[in-house]
C-alpha cells in the first residue's frame, strides 16, 4: 500500500483536519434509543417524527420499522449561528405546530434528541405541546439533557450506529454552560408525556424515554 502525504489546505494539513474530524465526532451507546426502538408498538402504519436535520443513515434506519418518517429540522446546525439569539427557532416551532392540523395524533415515535438544552423554557413547553397533539397515546419520546455543567455551544446532529448507538456529530469544539434542568424539571416540561426511564451515561448526559399519556390522564 502506498503511504498518504499529507498536503497544506487552507493553512492546515489533511492530517490536521482529519484529526478535527474526529474530535468533532463522539459515539456513544445510546440504551434510549434501544428501549424507543424496542418498546414501539408493532404497527404497519408505524411513523416517526425526528426533530434533528435530515440525515440519510438515521432514515434508512427507521425504513425497517416505520412506514412513514417525517424530519423537521429545529434548529439551523450552522457553527456560525448564535442559537441563544438568532436560530430562527421560534419560526421553526411554529412549524412544527402547523403539523397538527394534518398529522395530529398520528406519529409513534418522536426524536427530540438534545433540542431542550438550547431552546429557551418558553419554547420548549411549546414544542413539547405540540409534540404531545402531534403523538398517539402511548407514543414513546427520547430526549437527551445534558447534566455536566458545559455543553457543546451549538447542537449536534445524532447519527444511528445501530440500534443501541449514536454518533453525536460537533458543530465546534466550542462549549457553553449546561442548561442545569433537573430530573423533576424534565418531568414538569414533558407535559403530556409519563417518563418511563430515564440513562444517565458516562459522558455527562441523562437519556429520558417518556410515553404519551392517553388523553384526560
Amino acid at each position: 500500500m502506498g503511504t498518504w502525504r499529507a498536503r497544506q489546505v487552507h493553512g492546515a494539513t489533511l492530517d490536521e483536519e482529519a484529526d478535527e474530524d474526529r474530535r468533532l465526532v463522539e459515539s456513544h451507546r445510546s440504551p434510549g434509543l434501544k428501549e424507543v426502538f424496542a418498546s414501539a408498538p408493532r404497527r404497519k402504519d408505524l411513523r416517526i417524527l425526528d426533530l434533528g436535520p435530515s440525515v440519510a443513515g438515521n432514515f434508512e434506519f427507521y425504513t425497517d420499522f416505520a412506514s412513514g418518517v417525517r424530519f423537521v429540522g429545529l434548529f439551523d446546525h450552522n457553527r456560525h449561528v448564535d442559537v441563544a439569539h438568532a436560530m430562527g427557532h421560534k419560526a421553526r416551532v411554529h412549524d412544527l405546530e402547523e403539523l397538527t392540523a394534518e398529522h395530529a395524533g398520528t406519529f409513534d415515535i418522536a426524536l427530540a434528541w438534545d433540542i431542550f438544552n438550547y431552546l429557551p423554557e418558553d419554547q420548549a413547553r411549546k414544542v413539547v405541546q405540540a409534540l404531545a397533539g402531534l403523538c398517539r397515546p402511548g407514543a414513546r419520546l427520547l430526549t437527551i439533557i445534558v447534566e455536566a455543567d458545559t455543553m457543546p455551544a451549538w447542537p449536534s446532529t445524532f447519527k444511528i450506529i445501530n440500534e443501541e448507538s449514536l454518533a453525536y456529530q460537533l458543530e465546534s469544539t466550542d462549549v457553553r454552560g449546561g442548561p442545569q434542568l433537573p430530573p423533576a424539571g424534565v418531568e414538569r416540561l414533558l407535559a403530556g408525556f409519563a417518563v418511563e426511564h430515564t440513562y444517565v451515561l458516562r459522558h455527562g448526559v441523562r437519556e429520558y424515554v417518556a410515553v404519551r399519556k392517553e388523553e384526560g390522564i
